[in-house]
């Protein structure tokens, strides 16, 4: 690297900090940050979308990390002001290290019921918190629904998606003597084999048996993009409801590391 440095007579570094936005696509951060695009020079800032997620880079040119940070530092306050709670995690950080978080601060665990992802969302929940992740629970068919309903004394057959989605998550935080309890309930279309951005619907829902969140996709396929999109989505929704108070008034009789 000296060598080239000076061969080259590279006197300034390239340094970016990636601002991580989930529940807005790419047209949606364009439409509230695309002037500071526009208008950037040094800094300079762009988007790279993924399934679910949005990365805001911002690059800046200086001699040295300290002198690039200087640069990078307003213009990240410009787009953090702009994008709000859009912004869950910063660089090397993920969703599951912002929910992990989340959870440990307020001393909550959790438990989940998912059919249309698969265990994806678990998985990313034992990764994000294992002490504070109890037990997920997947189903693929509405026999296996009716049996996780019945134990609560639910009916299947009688309830729309939504509330359907509602008593999934009440069922698994009753079962699991949690504090938190997430549901991912998916209806795909029939007639849709895509991978990516399947038709159908998909309903989430996280509570504490006190307050109620919920959020409803126009997609619902079992293809892997749609499976990371949704399970990124329902971490997200899990990330505001905690952010939004939800857990806070239960008091916890568990001891927990």
């Amino acid at each position: 690297i000296p060598y080239l440095r000076r061969c080259f007579q590279l006197d300034q570094i390239i340094f970016s900090r990636i601002l991580k936005v989930s529940s807005l696509g790419e047209s949606n951060v364009d439409h509230r940050i695309g002037h500071l695009i526009a208008k950037s020079i040094n800094p300079t800032v762009g988007v790279l979308a993924h399934p679910g997620q949005v990365d805001v880079r911002i690059t800046a040119k200086a001699a040295n990390r300290e002198a690039a940070s200087g640069l990078i530092g307003p213009m990240e306050e410009k787009i953090r002001k702009l994008l709000g709670q859009h912004v869950f995690a910063a660089d090397q950080e993920s969703m599951e290290d912002s929910v992990g978080k989340l959870l440990k601060q307020k001393n909550l665990s959790i438990a989940v019921y998912e059919d249309i992802t698969g265990g994806l969302v678990a998985q990313r929940l034992q990764k994000a918190n294992t002490m504070h992740f109890v037990e997920g629970t997947i189903a693929n068919n509405p026999a296996s629904i009716q049996r996780i309903l019945l134990t609560s004394g639910s009916d299947f057959s009688t309830s729309e998606p939504e509330a359907l989605t509602q008593k999934l998550a009440q069922t698994v935080r009753s079962l699991c003597n949690v504090e938190l309890g997430l549901a991912v309930h998916g209806i795909p279309d029939p007639n849709d084999r895509s991978h990516n951005l399947s038709r159908g619907q998909t309903y989430l829902c996280v509570t504490d048996g006190m307050k109620v969140k919920t959020c409803k996709y126009q997609m619902a396929g079992r293809g892997h993009p749609d499976q990371i999109r949704m399970s990124l989505n329902a971490l997200d929704l899990l990330r505001l409801a905690l952010l939004g108070g939800m857990g806070t008034a239960h008091k916890h009789p568990r001891s927990r590391a």
